[in-house]
Protein backbone atom coordinates (compact mmCIF):
# COMPACT_ATOMS: atom_id res chain seq x y z
CA UNK A 1 0.00 0.00 0.00
CA UNK A 2 2.59 2.43 1.10
CA UNK A 3 4.54 2.04 -2.73
CA UNK A 4 1.38 1.71 -4.55
CA UNK A 5 -0.36 4.66 -2.69
CA UNK A 6 -3.86 3.35 -4.01
CA UNK A 7 -6.12 4.08 -0.41
CA UNK A 8 -9.71 5.15 -0.98
CA UNK A 9 -9.85 8.79 0.13
CA UNK A 10 -12.15 8.23 2.99
CA UNK A 11 -11.60 9.54 6.39
CA UNK A 12 -12.78 5.78 7.90
CA UNK A 13 -10.25 4.12 5.40
CA UNK A 14 -7.43 6.88 6.25
CA UNK A 15 -7.79 6.41 10.09
CA UNK A 16 -7.55 2.60 9.64
CA UNK A 17 -4.34 2.47 6.92
CA UNK A 18 -2.89 5.04 9.88
CA UNK A 19 -3.20 3.08 12.38
CA UNK A 20 -2.24 0.18 10.57
CA UNK A 21 1.11 1.95 9.67
CA UNK A 22 2.18 2.96 13.25
CA UNK A 23 1.77 -0.93 14.24
CA UNK A 24 3.55 -1.86 11.05
CA UNK A 25 6.45 0.40 12.42
CA UNK A 26 5.99 -0.68 16.10
CA UNK A 27 6.62 -4.63 14.97
CA UNK A 28 9.33 -3.58 12.57
CA UNK A 29 11.36 -1.81 15.43
CA UNK A 30 10.76 -3.84 17.52
CA UNK A 31 12.35 -7.44 15.36
CA UNK A 32 14.64 -5.26 13.19
CA UNK A 33 15.45 -2.24 15.41
CA UNK A 34 14.48 0.02 12.40
CA UNK A 35 13.49 3.30 13.25
CA UNK A 36 12.62 6.54 11.36
CA UNK A 37 13.77 10.63 11.41
CA UNK A 38 10.61 12.70 11.74
CA UNK A 39 11.46 15.80 12.07
CA UNK A 40 14.16 15.56 8.60
CA UNK A 41 14.86 19.20 7.33
CA UNK A 42 17.29 21.05 5.46
CA UNK A 43 20.25 23.19 7.03
CA UNK A 44 22.20 24.32 4.47
CA UNK A 45 22.82 23.70 0.38
CA UNK A 46 25.91 23.42 -1.37
CA UNK A 47 26.19 27.71 -3.17
CA UNK A 48 28.14 25.43 -5.91
CA UNK A 49 25.32 23.01 -7.72
CA UNK A 50 27.98 19.92 -8.08
CA UNK A 51 29.88 20.92 -4.75
CA UNK A 52 30.01 18.35 -2.16
CA UNK A 53 30.16 18.96 1.38
CA UNK A 54 33.07 16.86 3.68
CA UNK A 55 32.45 17.46 7.56
CA UNK A 56 30.06 19.64 9.98
CA UNK A 57 31.18 20.83 13.17
CA UNK A 58 28.45 21.87 16.08
CA UNK A 59 29.61 23.37 18.83
CA UNK A 60 29.17 22.44 22.21
CA UNK A 61 27.22 24.67 25.06
CA UNK A 62 29.82 27.02 26.41
CA UNK A 63 31.62 26.21 29.52
CA UNK A 64 33.39 28.99 32.14
CA UNK A 65 33.82 30.62 28.29
CA UNK A 66 33.02 34.40 28.15
CA UNK A 67 33.20 34.97 24.77
CA UNK A 68 30.89 32.79 23.38
CA UNK A 69 30.16 34.54 19.52
CA UNK A 70 31.77 31.46 18.20
CA UNK A 71 29.45 28.90 19.69
CA UNK A 72 26.67 30.43 17.62
CA UNK A 73 27.47 28.99 14.59
CA UNK A 74 28.27 25.93 12.68
CA UNK A 75 30.84 25.22 10.61
CA UNK A 76 30.72 22.92 7.28
CA UNK A 77 34.06 21.66 5.41
CA UNK A 78 34.17 21.51 1.66
CA UNK A 79 37.78 19.64 1.52
CA UNK A 80 37.51 19.22 -2.19
CA UNK A 81 37.26 23.20 -3.28
CA UNK A 82 39.62 24.00 0.64
CA UNK A 83 36.97 25.99 1.83
CA UNK A 84 35.95 26.57 5.48
CA UNK A 85 32.05 28.34 5.48
CA UNK A 86 29.82 29.15 8.45
CA UNK A 87 26.36 29.63 9.18
CA UNK A 88 24.22 31.25 12.12
CA UNK A 89 23.01 28.07 14.21
CA UNK A 90 19.50 29.11 13.67
CA UNK A 91 19.27 28.87 10.22
CA UNK A 92 20.82 32.03 7.73
CA UNK A 93 23.35 32.85 5.34
CA UNK A 94 26.24 30.05 4.45
CA UNK A 95 29.33 32.32 3.76
CA UNK A 96 33.07 31.48 3.90
CA UNK A 97 35.04 31.75 6.51
CA UNK A 98 38.35 30.48 5.44
CA UNK A 99 39.16 30.09 1.66
CA UNK A 100 42.50 29.36 -0.50
CA UNK A 101 44.48 32.40 -1.15
CA UNK A 102 43.01 34.21 1.74
CA UNK A 103 46.01 36.46 3.38
CA UNK A 104 46.65 36.28 6.73
CA UNK A 105 49.39 37.87 7.90
CA UNK A 106 52.39 36.78 5.93
CA UNK A 107 50.86 33.43 4.73
CA UNK A 108 48.54 32.66 1.90
CA UNK A 109 46.04 30.18 3.12
CA UNK A 110 45.95 26.82 0.99
CA UNK A 111 43.35 24.32 0.47
CA UNK A 112 41.04 23.62 4.14
CA UNK A 113 41.83 19.73 4.14
CA UNK A 114 40.06 19.67 7.78
CA UNK A 115 38.22 21.44 10.92
CA UNK A 116 37.98 20.90 14.31
CA UNK A 117 35.92 22.09 17.49
CA UNK A 118 38.46 23.56 19.90
CA UNK A 119 37.20 23.81 23.35
CA UNK A 120 36.35 28.14 22.56
CA UNK A 121 36.33 28.06 18.64
CA UNK A 122 36.62 26.28 15.50
CA UNK A 123 40.43 25.33 14.09
CA UNK A 124 41.23 24.16 10.94
CA UNK A 125 44.17 22.65 9.04
CA UNK A 126 45.30 23.67 5.39
CA UNK A 127 48.19 22.63 3.04
CA UNK A 128 49.73 25.01 0.59
CA UNK A 129 49.72 23.70 -3.18
CA UNK A 130 48.88 20.23 -4.18
CA UNK A 131 51.89 18.60 -2.02
CA UNK A 132 53.11 21.01 0.56
CA UNK A 133 53.54 22.14 4.34
CA UNK A 134 50.29 22.39 6.41
CA UNK A 135 49.75 25.44 8.74
CA UNK A 136 47.23 25.07 11.60
CA UNK A 137 44.68 27.93 11.81
CA UNK A 138 43.10 29.17 15.12
CA UNK A 139 40.68 31.92 15.91
CA UNK A 140 41.60 35.36 17.81
CA UNK A 141 38.51 36.86 18.29
CA UNK A 142 37.30 38.01 15.21
CA UNK A 143 40.82 37.32 13.36
CA UNK A 144 42.79 34.07 12.53
CA UNK A 145 46.21 33.35 14.25
CA UNK A 146 48.42 30.65 12.51
CA UNK A 147 51.39 28.21 13.32
CA UNK A 148 53.32 25.87 10.82
CA UNK A 149 52.84 22.16 12.05
CA UNK A 150 56.48 20.73 11.77
CA UNK A 151 57.11 17.77 9.64
CA UNK A 152 54.33 18.08 7.55
CA UNK A 153 56.54 19.36 4.77
CA UNK A 154 57.04 15.42 4.28
CA UNK A 155 53.33 14.40 4.02
CA UNK A 156 52.78 15.44 0.27
CA UNK A 157 49.30 14.73 -1.30
CA UNK A 158 47.03 13.74 1.71
CA UNK A 159 44.28 10.62 0.98
CA UNK A 160 40.37 11.81 1.65
CA UNK A 161 40.68 9.89 4.34
CA UNK A 162 42.96 12.87 6.21
CA UNK A 163 41.64 13.75 10.12
CA UNK A 164 42.34 16.25 12.09
CA UNK A 165 40.57 16.00 15.77
CA UNK A 166 41.14 18.44 18.90
CA UNK A 167 40.65 16.68 22.12
CA UNK A 168 41.77 17.97 25.69
CA UNK A 169 43.85 21.10 23.30
CA UNK A 170 46.33 18.00 21.80
CA UNK A 171 45.73 17.96 17.46
CA UNK A 172 45.77 14.73 16.62
CA UNK A 173 46.17 14.12 12.69
CA UNK A 174 45.47 10.72 10.90
CA UNK A 175 46.16 9.81 7.13
CA UNK A 176 49.30 11.74 6.77
CA UNK A 177 52.48 11.05 5.38
CA UNK A 178 54.13 7.87 5.01
CA UNK A 179 53.42 7.15 8.39
CA UNK A 180 49.84 6.50 7.35
CA UNK A 181 49.46 4.03 9.81
CA UNK A 182 50.30 6.44 13.19
CA UNK A 183 48.08 9.26 14.68
CA UNK A 184 50.49 12.48 14.98
CA UNK A 185 49.76 13.88 18.02
CA UNK A 186 50.88 17.86 18.46
CA UNK A 187 50.47 19.20 22.14
CA UNK A 188 48.58 22.12 22.09
CA UNK A 189 50.66 25.31 21.83
CA UNK A 190 53.78 23.18 20.33
CA UNK A 191 52.34 22.91 16.58
CA UNK A 192 56.14 24.10 15.42
CA UNK A 193 57.61 21.15 17.43
CA UNK A 194 57.64 17.42 15.89
CA UNK A 195 54.96 15.14 16.62
CA UNK A 196 54.88 12.31 18.60
CA UNK A 197 53.77 8.95 17.19
CA UNK A 198 50.96 8.46 19.31
CA UNK A 199 49.97 4.76 18.61
CA UNK A 200 52.84 2.20 20.86
CA UNK A 201 51.39 -0.88 20.68
CA UNK A 202 49.12 -1.66 17.71
CA UNK A 203 48.78 -4.89 18.91
CA UNK A 204 49.26 -6.73 15.77
CA UNK A 205 45.96 -4.68 14.02
CA UNK A 206 46.78 -3.26 10.09
CA UNK A 207 45.46 0.68 10.68
CA UNK A 208 46.98 2.02 7.51
CA UNK A 209 43.76 1.61 5.81
CA UNK A 210 41.36 2.62 8.48
CA UNK A 211 38.71 5.09 6.97
CA UNK A 212 37.66 7.55 9.57
CA UNK A 213 39.45 8.70 13.12
CA UNK A 214 37.21 9.36 17.06
CA UNK A 215 38.27 10.38 20.31
CA UNK A 216 36.19 10.56 23.29
CA UNK A 217 39.46 10.38 25.55
CA UNK A 218 40.11 6.97 24.05
CA UNK A 219 40.87 6.81 20.31
CA UNK A 220 39.19 5.21 17.94
CA UNK A 221 39.65 3.72 13.61
CA UNK A 222 37.23 2.69 11.73
CA UNK A 223 38.04 -0.02 9.30
CA UNK A 224 37.06 -1.01 5.67
CA UNK A 225 35.24 -3.83 6.95
CA UNK A 226 33.15 -2.13 9.38
CA UNK A 227 35.30 -3.21 13.01
CA UNK A 228 36.04 -0.20 14.96
CA UNK A 229 39.45 -0.82 16.40
CA UNK A 230 39.97 0.83 20.56
CA UNK A 231 42.98 2.53 21.62
CA UNK A 232 43.54 3.77 25.25
CA UNK A 233 47.00 5.71 26.14
CA UNK A 234 48.87 4.34 22.74
CA UNK A 235 48.13 0.59 22.81
CA UNK A 236 45.60 -1.44 21.38
CA UNK A 237 42.48 -2.39 23.51
CA UNK A 238 39.95 -4.49 21.78
CA UNK A 239 38.06 -4.43 18.58
CA UNK A 240 34.40 -3.63 18.27
CA UNK A 241 32.33 -5.82 15.69
CA UNK A 242 28.78 -4.04 14.44
CA UNK A 243 26.25 -6.98 15.78
CA UNK A 244 22.78 -7.90 14.41
CA UNK A 245 22.73 -5.62 11.29
CA UNK A 246 20.14 -6.58 9.09
CA UNK A 247 20.54 -6.15 6.07
CA UNK A 248 24.96 -6.19 6.68
CA UNK A 249 26.74 -3.42 7.22
CA UNK A 250 29.54 -3.68 3.93
CA UNK A 251 31.19 -0.26 3.18
CA UNK A 252 31.06 2.34 6.16
CA UNK A 253 31.29 5.54 4.82
CA UNK A 254 32.55 7.31 8.04
CA UNK A 255 31.37 7.67 11.80
CA UNK A 256 31.07 9.55 15.24
CA UNK A 257 31.17 8.28 18.77
CA UNK A 258 29.38 9.79 21.90
CA UNK A 259 30.31 10.08 25.34
CA UNK A 260 33.36 9.62 27.55
CA UNK A 261 35.76 7.01 27.78
CA UNK A 262 36.00 7.72 31.81
CA UNK A 263 32.21 6.38 32.76
CA UNK A 264 31.90 4.42 29.76
CA UNK A 265 28.65 6.44 28.31
CA UNK A 266 28.03 6.61 25.04
CA UNK A 267 27.53 4.94 21.48
CA UNK A 268 28.92 4.86 18.27
CA UNK A 269 26.85 6.16 15.22
CA UNK A 270 28.06 4.61 11.72
CA UNK A 271 26.77 5.23 8.26
CA UNK A 272 27.19 3.56 5.21
CA UNK A 273 25.65 3.82 1.74
CA UNK A 274 22.49 1.64 2.56
CA UNK A 275 20.76 5.21 3.36
CA UNK A 276 21.05 4.57 7.10
CA UNK A 277 22.29 5.89 10.25
CA UNK A 278 23.60 2.75 12.57
CA UNK A 279 23.72 3.16 16.66
CA UNK A 280 25.54 0.95 18.02
CA UNK A 281 26.92 -0.30 21.49
CA UNK A 282 30.64 1.64 22.53
CA UNK A 283 31.13 -1.49 24.42
CA UNK A 284 29.79 -4.83 22.68
CA UNK A 285 28.96 -3.23 18.82
CA UNK A 286 25.25 -4.49 19.53
CA UNK A 287 22.93 -2.72 17.17
CA UNK A 288 20.66 -0.28 19.26
CA UNK A 289 18.74 0.66 16.10
CA UNK A 290 19.26 1.45 12.39
CA UNK A 291 17.85 5.09 11.42
CA UNK A 292 16.14 6.08 8.05
CA UNK A 293 14.48 9.00 5.94
CA UNK A 294 10.64 7.77 5.97
CA UNK A 295 9.51 6.45 2.31
CA UNK A 296 7.54 9.82 1.46
CA UNK A 297 10.43 11.81 2.59
CA UNK A 298 11.61 14.15 -0.30
CA UNK A 299 14.84 14.10 1.23
CA UNK A 300 17.12 11.05 -0.02
CA UNK A 301 19.89 9.75 2.19
CA UNK A 302 21.88 8.64 -0.86
CA UNK A 303 24.97 10.42 -0.62
CA UNK A 304 26.01 10.06 3.72
CA UNK A 305 29.31 10.73 4.23
CA UNK A 306 30.00 11.89 7.36
CA UNK A 307 27.92 12.92 10.53
CA UNK A 308 28.05 15.03 13.80
CA UNK A 309 26.26 14.06 16.92
CA UNK A 310 25.00 17.14 19.14
CA UNK A 311 24.21 15.74 22.71
CA UNK A 312 24.00 18.91 24.11
CA UNK A 313 20.26 18.94 24.47
CA UNK A 314 17.27 16.69 26.10
CA UNK A 315 17.51 14.53 22.45
CA UNK A 316 20.30 14.09 20.62
CA UNK A 317 20.21 15.82 17.15
CA UNK A 318 22.32 14.34 14.14
CA UNK A 319 23.25 16.48 11.64
CA UNK A 320 24.53 14.45 8.12
CA UNK A 321 26.24 15.38 5.51
CA UNK A 322 24.33 14.22 2.41
CA UNK A 323 26.98 15.47 -0.57
CA UNK A 324 25.72 18.71 -0.84
CA UNK A 325 23.33 19.26 1.90
CA UNK A 326 23.39 19.22 5.59
CA UNK A 327 20.71 17.76 7.15
CA UNK A 328 19.63 17.87 10.43
CA UNK A 329 17.12 15.55 12.52
CA UNK A 330 16.69 14.50 16.61
CA UNK A 331 17.13 11.59 17.52
CA UNK A 332 14.08 9.05 17.50
CA UNK A 333 13.43 6.46 20.64
CA UNK A 334 14.82 3.81 21.02
CA UNK A 335 13.04 0.55 19.92
CA UNK A 336 11.37 -1.28 22.74
CA UNK A 337 10.99 -4.82 22.64
CA UNK A 338 7.89 -6.44 21.14
CA UNK A 339 5.47 -7.13 23.94
CA UNK A 340 3.36 -10.50 24.24
CA UNK A 341 0.34 -8.60 25.76
CA UNK A 342 -0.72 -7.22 28.42
CA UNK A 343 -2.43 -8.92 31.74
CA UNK A 344 -5.88 -9.15 32.56
CA UNK A 345 -7.02 -8.94 35.68
CA UNK A 346 -7.24 -12.72 36.19
CA UNK A 347 -3.22 -13.04 34.61
CA UNK A 348 -3.87 -14.60 31.49
CA UNK A 349 -2.28 -12.64 28.48
CA UNK A 350 -4.93 -10.29 26.53
CA UNK A 351 -5.18 -11.20 23.15
CA UNK A 352 -3.04 -9.26 20.79
CA UNK A 353 -5.46 -8.97 17.48
CA UNK A 354 -7.04 -6.01 16.78
CA UNK A 355 -10.84 -5.71 17.31
CA UNK A 356 -13.10 -6.71 14.43
CA UNK A 357 -13.90 -3.60 12.44
CA UNK A 358 -16.80 -3.12 9.81
CA UNK A 359 -15.85 -3.06 6.28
Amino acid sequence: MRSAGTITTTLENRQRYDELEREYERVQAALQKLTYFDDLSLVAQHPTPAGLFTSVVVPPPPQGITNTAAFASIYILDSNAGVLYHMPRNGGALEPLLSPNQTIGPTVVGKVKAQAWREDNIVAVAQSGEAGPFTFYFRNGENWGYSALAGSETWGRVPERFRAVNYAGNLYIWGAGESSDQIQKYISGNYGQFPDPWIKDFGGQRTNNALDLAIDGDVYLLQPDSRVLHFQAGTFQNEIKPQGINPPLTTPAGFFVTGDADTGSGSIFLIDFSQRVLEIDKKTGALIQQIRARPDSPFKLEQLTSLYVDTSGPRPVIYMVNGGQILRATMPDRPRPLSVGTPTPEGSPAPTTAPTVSP
